[in-house]
């Protein structure tokens, strides 16, 4: 049985070498697809306009809470369904294949802990100011925060998961190493996506940060996906992430601090290029040769040292995260 599963995986293999020697290069590939996105990205962005929201506002008035992130979660959802009937109708997407799964939604959300843990530690903090410091929140917005945080796992993880990636490997994915690069080139795509955000308001230097975190933050959802097959267990850590990181916007934006301006910077620069670091070492943690193979080869001793010295390092650098944060937090009230 092994042998036999090994000589058809390698005859994917072969296949796929040959199938790629008539695509496009990668990096044309990798290319088009960003500009695909960010077209995408700055619909989206127009459909937020104030003339839509308009519209939508008296479609949903008596639908929603009518929180400040009502029209958002429409309009997203509504490009979504669009983008779906799309893809399933000229067959970019096999539905099939999305539905296959390698582990189960719950363990698959677990191995994001590193980015759940930097996500939570400002959730944590935003939920300090509402319970003790009593801190005015709308709570109108918060269900409506809620269902667009879902709308945007669910849009984002489609395209670049769902259709980007697979769509890579699919193409390119004819070795260990290309499907590293695979996955890499899908978070760059995924990260490029949140340029358009600097058109909708956000200062250049915002923009550019969050650009950052993004890929970092795309690495790890691309590494999941990759392991897991798992489409819905991406697109719930996607918004898990989502909701924790703009509820604390939510109650932050109320609250003054006193950090001159290069300070604020300089902390936004090595809060970024951490989560980067990190989320980087934990994907490449994820997709260790042996890690996509069967269990059976993972008991190798040099595996489990290296399994070990990259959670290590992963821990480490959010401890520093973490202690760096505190003093964001306290030290400048």
């Amino acid at each position: 049985m092994i042998s036999n599963k090994l000589v058809n995986n390698n005859k994917n293999i072969e296949n796929k070498a040959k199938n790629s020697k008539k695509d496009m290069n990668i990096f044309v590939y990798f290319i088009l697809a960003t500009i695909v996105c960010l077209i995408i990205g700055f619909l989206l962005s127009i459909m937020n306009s104030s003339f839509f929201s308009d519209v939508l506002n008296g479609l949903i008035r008596d639908i929603l809470t009518h929180g400040s992130y009502s029209e958002r979660f429409i309009v997203e959802l509504f490009l979504f369904i669009v983008l779906f009937l799309i893809a399933r109708n000229y067959k970019i997407i096999n539905i099939s294949k999305l539905r296959k799964k390698k582990i189960g939604t719950m363990k698959a959300i677990l191995m994001a802990w590193p980015l759940l843990f930097v996500s939570l530690l400002e959730f944590s903090t935003s939920l300090y100011e509402v319970i003790f410091l009593e801190n005015n929140v709308n709570y109108r917005n918060i269900l409506s925060l809620i269902l667009w945080c879902l709308s945007v796992g669910l849009f984002e993880e489609f395209i670049c998961r769902g259709i980007v990636q697979n769509k890579f490997i699919e193409k390119y994915g004819t070795s260990y190493r290309k499907i590293l690069l695979c996955i890499f080139l899908s978070s760059l795509v995924f990260g490029f996506m949140h340029i358009v955000n600097y058109f909708n308001g956000k200062s250049l230097f915002e923009t550019i940060m969050q650009t950052i975190q993004a890929i970092g933050a795309g690495f790890v959802l691309g590494a999941i996906y990759y392991r897991t097959k798992n489409l819905f267990s991406v697109i719930i850590i996607h918004a898990l992430d989502d909701i924790m990181i703009f509820f604390s916007r939510l109650i932050f934006n109320h609250i003054q601090l006193s950090i001159p301006i290069s300070t604020l910077y300089f902390q936004f620069v090595t809060f970024s290029l951490i989560q980067l670091i990190v989320f980087s070492i934990y994907a490449f943690k994820l997709l260790q040769k042996n890690n996509l193979d069967n269990d059976e080869i993972c008991n190798d001793n040099l595996v489990i040292r290296r399994n070990k010295m990259y959670t290590i390092t992963v821990i480490l650098l959010l401890l520093i995260y973490y202690v760096l944060f505190l003093c964001r937090i306290f030290y400048y009230r």
